[in-house]
């Protein structure tokens, strides 16, 4: 599978079926998921995984990609640049197993993936959304030169939108 880009310790392609199990201890994990959304059955990671490869079109902007460590080939998170619902705008995302925190992978991950999405896609910005008290996220958009430009409450969270300019 083609890589689509990368960093000195990380691959990001596409996801593929034989990817199941390795995405499902990501969106399976309730603590993974935690600040992203419930949990996903064994079966439910299955159908979403089939709808994000149904989703991969030449100059699609709802992109959920793979991520894994070079070091082991092993499938270690996903990254997202996905549309932002109800705004028009793009977001990016990312999640890693639990194995994988605390190594700066995030950090290394968005700065490549913010290169990707303005030179490769064209955006001409980048949103993200975290939830406030998810502080590592916090500190990973802020490291990464994203502006916090809003705080607001949706389904009892509190979350904080940020944006990026191309131009930075």
């Amino acid at each position: 599978m083609a890589v689509l880009f990368e960093t000195p310790r990380l691959l990001v392609r596409h996801l593929q079926p034989t990817d199941v199990d390795a995405y499902h201890r990501i969106i399976g994990d309730a603590e993974v998921m935690r600040y992203i959304r419930p949990p996903q059955t064994f079966a439910g990671t299955r159908e979403f995984l089939e709808k994000v490869i149904s989703r991969y079109t030449p100059g699609s902007l709802d992109l959920r990609l793979a991520v894994e460590e070079k070091e082991t080939g092993l499938l270690i998170g996903n990254f997202a640049i996905i549309p932002l619902e109800r705004t028009g705008q793009t977001q990016l995302g990312y999640a890693f197993v639990q194995a994988a925190w605390g190594k700066g992978y995030a950090t290394e991950l968005t700065r490549a993936g913010i290169r990707y999405a303005f030179a490769q896609l064209g955006l001409e910005e980048l949103a993200a959304i975290a939830e406030q008290s998810n502080l590592a996220s916090l500190q990973v958009l802020l490291k990464c030169g994203f502006e916090q430009v809003e705080i607001y409450e949706d389904a009892g969270k509190t979350l904080c939108r940020f944006i990026l300019p191309a131009h930075r």
